[in-house]
């Protein structure tokens, strides 16, 4: 008995790009050409789509006749035709191929990868192994299929003397018959023959002479007999039609007459016709002086252009308005001159009729320095317009010194001294100065002026105070006040309060102790410096209660700005130090430095406030390169023979105690923001120096076992650049530690390996199945079972799912894959090994 071969080839191999990465893509499509040698006749193209290559390290495994057959030279989507030689082939598209007995034939094979298709070069020649397909005799001989071929059996046996006959339905036997031909005679039209020897038939004359028939006037009239052979010729003259033919055509009498080359002259489209040629001439009609003729195609766009909707004027608005169509007269709408759209010119006083109505009956019409007109109003009693460089105002009346002239040295306008009478410039006498009142005169002893009084200079000198002849105190005309003394006293008439106090206007700032305090205080809403040194100043107190050292303008309660200049060691902006000395056993926290920011209270504006106890911030705001920049650095410096337990470099503590919620924790958060043309070549959310000198070293610890670690971006161990198209890739060894259990219940979640040492039946239970979960069963148990699993919806095997060999352990890898509500578990396995 012969069977037939699978119509199927294996192709295998593995994809890796240019930097040993491999092919791992959950969609990707192959395409199979199997071509003549030359690779220019394909006889079978085929596609298989949707291959997915995940967790495959770039390995494909395909049978070519399992996909989409675009062309298969044999038809019906026969692969084996593709091999048979000794006969031609058609070749896809278009053309044929004779495969002689020993051709060969390639394998083109070329992917997609989802970006493009990708050769697999060079081609493959398939020899031997393939071509066995052509021995499928089961089903063809040759290039013959099944219908064309007859079982003798079912023949009807003739007998002797008989032949088999087809009649064009069935076959039967008729009787042969045999004898000699004894001659040849010639039949009709034919001539020769004979009885003996080598016999010659040629054909007879057929009464025609040899010769050309038919002319420019004549055709050949042909007879013909029921053999085919011509008879006769004769020629006959054509009839029909007059002999005078054209005469005339737009003037011309030529027997012959031609179109010439349309042409572009005059100015209406015309015929025009000399030595029998004719010239139809359509003009231009963009040329000068045409009435009718030819629109060019950028006339015809430009004139259509101007036909669709918006390209042409349909009304006028605004200042000036018109409506059309036809001739329409433009006017300026009511109001539409104003000043400012008459601002760059000048209006000149011959063009202004000033008809219009002031804005009110003390108003009048001015023109400025540049020629404009305006309004101007000044209606206050006793005030006039007045012009000074910086233009028209409404000033009042007034007589100042200038008006009355130059007069005598020491002279004042004054009523004569002692009497009434007009007033005249004299000297100052005596019965002119007050001694009392509010306008006396200071006198030795006090003055009671019944109002207060002045004392000093009202030209730029300073106002001296002497005692035993000497300075004791100098009034500055620039308004300091200096004082000659060891020692500035001020003494309390109470006993209980003392303030020294500045006055600035209404403003005043005192110093000094009451009953209780010592008090600096101002109703000044200005900074208060403290300045060493003439321009050293060290701090400053803003009216807001924050206080600057190092900087004038601080943006916090407390703020610290210095330039650190030192080139070694450590440089410290701010310092703070402590001890801590318990004076008995402590349970207590102790911190060098706390910051808290709190909220105490019903606040319900917080929901976007971002609230940080503490930062550290490093700034680079110049053109330089910072080599190492630490926001903050946490350092637990052991340098004696003390121990320490427990060391924490950075602690991050969550305490919630009370009611409420806690949206989210994140005992770490890092984050970037890179804008405008900055960059930022490598950038770690967590970078960690190696453990120098532990004895256990972790880079990463967590101890929480059902805490859930999540990385959405790829994640390479041992493995710097991570391929683009993997959330994981590990250079190096990945090893699960197998669980080991002595029962049929399996527990996935434990281990991606487990060893079954004992069984005791052919039914494994399965639980905590994943998605995707790729799973590996050791069964040590020797006892020869079916094994059956439990927990899989529908369970799939490569091969065929069969009893295991007995005193052998055997291996079942388990791919999991999430059904709806259940799973479908495909699984390959074997047995046997010893």
């Amino acid at each position: 008995m012969v069977y037939a071969s699978p119509q199927k080839l294996t192709y295998q191999g593995r994809i890796v790009d240019s930097t040993g990465h491999p092919l791992t893509n959950n969609d990707v499509t192959f395409r199979f050409q199997i071509t003549s040698m030359d690779g220019l006749c394909v006889l079978y193209y085929e596609e298989r789509q949707h291959i997915n290559m995940q967790n495959s390290d770039g390995i494909f495994d395909i049978a070519i006749g399992d996909g989409s057959v675009i062309y298969a030279v044999g038809g019906s989507n026969k692969l084996s035709d593709t091999f048979i030689n000794g006969v031609t082939h058609n070749c896809y598209g278009s053309g044929t191929w004779f495969a002689s007995a020993s051709s060969e034939r390639l394998l083109k094979v070329s992917f997609h990868d989802g970006t493009g298709w990708q050769a697999i070069d060079p081609a493959n020649t398939i020899r031997s192994v393939p071509f066995a397909m052509s021995s499928y005799s089961a089903q063809t001989l040759a290039d013959k299929t099944l219908n064309d071929l007859i079982l003798k059996a079912s023949l009807t046996s003739c007998t002797a003397g008989q032949a088999l006959s087809w009649n064009g339905t069935t076959f039967s036997c008729v009787a042969t018959s045999s004898g000699t031909l004894t001659g040849v005679t010639a039949g009709t039209g034919l001539t020769g023959g004979g009885t003996t020897g080598n016999v010659t038939l040629s054909l007879a004359a057929s009464g025609v002479t040899a010769g050309t028939y038919g002319s420019a006037t004549q055709v050949p009239v042909i007879a013909v007999d029921a053999t085919g052979r011509i008879t006769s010729v004769t020629a006959t003259a054509v009839s029909g039609g007059g002999s005078s033919g054209l005469t005339s055509l737009n003037g011309e009498t030529g027997s012959s007459q031609t179109f010439a080359t349309p042409g572009t002259s005059g100015t209406a489209p015309s015929w025009s016709s000399t030595s029998n040629s004719h010239t139809l001439n359509i003009p231009l009609a963009s040329s000068a002086g045409v009435t009718a003729g030819l629109l060019s195609k950028a006339d015809y766009d430009a004139f259509a252009g101007k036909q669709a909707s918006g390209s042409y004027v349909t009304a006028l608005t605004g200042d000036v308005t018109a409506t059309g169509p036809g001739s329409a007269a433009a006017t300026i709408a009511n109001s539409a001159v104003t000043t400012g759209k008459i601002a760059s010119a000048t209006i000149l006083g011959s063009n202004l009729n000033f008809t219009g109505v002031n804005a009110a009956t003390t108003n009048m019409v001015l023109k400025d320095s540049t020629g404009k007109f305006f309004d101007f109003a000044c209606g206050t009693a006793g005030h006039v317009a007045t012009w000074s460089v910086a233009g028209w105002s409404c000033q009042a009346i007034s007589v100042s010194a200038s008006s009355f002239g130059s007069q005598a040295q020491n002279t004042f306008l004054a009523a004569p001294s002692g009497s009434s009478g007009n007033a005249t410039f004299r000297t100052i006498a005596s019965a002119d100065l007050p001694i009392t009142g509010a306008t006396g005169v200071f006198t030795n002893g006090g003055n009671s002026f019944g109002t207060a009084a002045s004392l000093g200079t009202n030209d730029a000198r300073n106002l001296t105070f002497k005692t035993n002849g000497t300075t004791r105190m100098t009034l500055a005309s620039s308004g300091t006040v200096e004082v000659n003394a060891d020692e500035l006293g001020f003494r309390s008439t109470s006993g209980n309060t003392s303030q020294l106090t500045f006055y600035r206007g209404a403003k005043s700032t005192s110093f000094g102790p009451d009953s209780t305090t010592l008090d600096l205080w101002s109703d000044e809403n200005i900074p208060f410096n403290i300045t060493l040194d003439g321009a050293n100043q060290i701090m400053t107190v803003l009216p807001t209660g924050k206080v600057g050292i190092g900087t004038t303008s601080p943006s916090a309660n407390f703020q610290v700005n210095s330039a650190l200049t030192g080139t070694s060691g450590q440089l410290y902006t701010n310092f703070f130090y402590a001890t801590a000395e318990p004076t008995a056993a402590s349970t207590a926290t102790y911190y060098g430095s706390q910051g808290t920011v709190a909220n105490y209270g019903s606040n319900t504006r917080l929901n976007g406030a971002t609230l940080t106890g503490m930062a550290g911030l490093v700034e680079q705001g110049g053109t330089g390169v910072i080599g190492n920049a630490n926001a903050v650095e946490a350092l637990v410096s052991k340098f004696a023979a003390g121990n320490m337990t427990y060391v924490n470099g950075f602690y991050s503590h969550l305490n919630s105690s009370t009611s409420g919620t806690v949206d989210t924790f994140r005992g770490l958060y890092v984050s970037t923001s890179i804008s405008g043309t900055s960059s930022l070549t490598n950038g770690y959310g967590v970078y960690i120096d190696p453990m120098n000198g532990s004895t256990s070293s972790y880079g990463i610890y967590q101890s929480g076992a059902n805490d859930t670690n999540y990385f959405a971006g790829r994640v390479g161990i041992n493995n710097t650049a991570p391929n683009a198209n993997a959330k994981l890739e590990v250079t190096g060894t990945i090893v699960s530690t197998p669980n080991t259990i002595a029962n049929a219940s399996v527990n996935l979640a434990t281990s991606n390996t487990t060893v079954l040492t004992t069984v005791g039946g052919s039914a494994i239970t399965l639980s905590n199945m994943v998605h995707g979960g790729n799973y590996t069963l050791v069964i040590q148990d020797t006892t020869s079972r079916t094994y059956t699993f439990g927990g899989c919806n529908t369970s799939k095997f490569i091969p065929p799912n069969a009893a295991t060999v007995s005193g052998t352990w055997s291996t079942y890898n388990i791919l999991t894959i999430k059904n709806g509500a259940n799973f479908d578990c495909l699984i390959t396995w074997a047995t046997g090994y010893q």
